[in-house]
């Protein structure tokens, strides 16, 4: 597949999930001769409690569906059935854009610029070649600049709404521990990134058929050699999607029954043929595999980094010298915690000051675990680079013992388990609470 097709893959895809941010601009008045009429410029679809959607948003994702459709030869969807698909998602995401405005929860533009160069270095370009190719497709720049804000909104919306308030109580970990005590001692873990399009169990069959299609299309692009992070970036609707669609390791009572029933089937760098579940269509890639869980204890590290995401192929060295620079404000007496906040990409860790959850051997990439065991406590790395970008780390913590790692282990996989339900279960919770008129 050549960077045009790529791209253009890409974009359509990412539009057909994320829709523009509706600016309510009604009408304007203009001069005609020697008098000023209103001249209506757009109107009003839906009322979403203080804000609206716009008649032009369905107008332009109708549009965008259409043409995604015949660029990979797919029969056209249903205008009736797919506009009003189109209407419940932008009635969800004006929704989501009150509620992260009411929670003072934002996305400044600096954010966006570096998630833009992400996905520019990811097609082999920088950024001002990846907006003229945009453009060249017929896709406005600005279309796509605002969905990407909206992408990173809602993850930061529903990381402080949803992941930070999720509560695991001392009976839920004793009764998790317990359980794991009657299992065979031999325990397969699983490392799996994940993409998820959503379609709901009651959406009309056609709307169920087309997310599976789009699963496929998935599928299809990891087959030609695109990165797996890169179409979770664009296409998933699943809760870690901005992350690259990473799970990180899982065991199977950490995961629902569609997808431990498909997991034998597969090997280390296999994928998942569509899966399908009440909330839509799955696809699965298995990016490694671990051995038994009763292993002998390593160390473990309590680390913190920043993180600049790249591309393989970059060889432009821009977030080494970044990182460069970042390591020398540290040494100066800047912190740490306010500059991850700042500049890491890490999305899981940023709003903790970079800070990682005690890892054990196997947990952490390759690379971050090789510079952590050289690396003293205390003192900052110099950039290194793993198979996701480039970092700057800090040991805060070591241990050799493995006590209370079972409670910590449980409490992850708890939360695990949690997140997922939790997150549907807000989404639902926010439309009920809404006020919504279609006119």
């Amino acid at each position: 597949m050549n960077n045009t097709s790529r791209v253009l893959s890409m974009v359509q895809s990412f539009l057909c999930k994320y829709h523009r941010l509706a600016m309510l601009s009604l009408a304007v008045l203009l001069p005609l001769q020697s008098s000023a009429q209103d001249v209506v410029l757009d109107e009003i679809a839906v009322i979403v409690n203080n804000g609206v959607v716009l008649r032009s948003d369905i107008d332009q994702e109708t549009q965008f569906i259409k043409r995604r459709a015949q660029s990979i030869n797919q029969i056209v969807p249903n205008t009736a059935e797919m506009e009003e698909q189109i209407v419940e998602r932008l009635i969800d995401r004006e929704i989501q854009r009150q509620r992260a405005r009411d929670a003072g929860i934002s996305v400044d533009a600096s954010t966006i610029n570096r998630a833009i160069e992400r996905v520019a270095s990811e097609n082999n370009m920088n950024t001002f070649e990846f907006r003229e190719q945009l453009q060249k497709e017929g896709f406005d720049f600005q279309y796509y600049r605002d969905t990407l804000a909206h992408e990173l909104l809602l993850q930061r919306l529903v990381q402080r709404e949803v992941e930070n308030s999720l509560n695991i109580t001392e009976k839920e970990i004793d009764d998790f521990i317990a359980n794991q005590e009657k299992v065979a001692p031999e325990v397969t873990r699983y490392r799996l990134q994940h993409i998820l399009i959503a379609a709901p169990v009651s959406a009309p069959a056609s709307q169920r058929e087309l997310a599976r299609q789009q699963a496929r299309l998935a599928i299809n692009r990891f087959s030609e050699g695109e990165r797996f992070e890169t179409i979770a970036r664009e296409v998933s609707d699943g809760p870690r999607a901005a992350n690259g669609g990473d799970l990180g390791w899982r065991e199977i009572e950490e995961l629902p029954l569609f997808v431990t029933d498909n997991l034998p089937e597969l090997k280390r760098g296999d994928i998942s043929d569509p899966i399908e579940s009440e909330n839509g269509y799955h696809v699965i890639l298995v990016n490694n595999i671990s051995g038994a869980k009763n292993e002998e204890p390593g160390e473990d590290l309590r680390v913190r980094h920043i993180f600049i995401s790249t591309s393989p192929e970059d060889t432009t060295q821009e977030a080494r010298r970044v990182l460069t620079d970042l390591r020398e404000r540290i040494i100066s007496g800047e912190s740490f915690s306010k500059l991850a906040e700042e500049f890491s990409e890490d999305q899981d860790s940023n709003n903790n000051g970079g800070e990682l959850p005690w890892l054990r051997a196997g947990q952490m990439p390759l690379q971050m675990e090789v510079a952590g065991n050289d690396l003293p406590t205390g003192t900052i790395s110099q950039p290194f680079r793993s198979q996701f970008g480039w970092h700057i780390m800090e040991v805060l913590e070591r241990r050799t013992s493995s006590a209370g790692r079972g409670r910590t282990e449980a409490t992850r996989a708890i939360r695990s388990q949690k997140f997922e339900r939790e997150v549907e279960n807000w989404r639902r919770r926010l439309r009920d609470e809404a006020f919504v008129e279609v006119l």
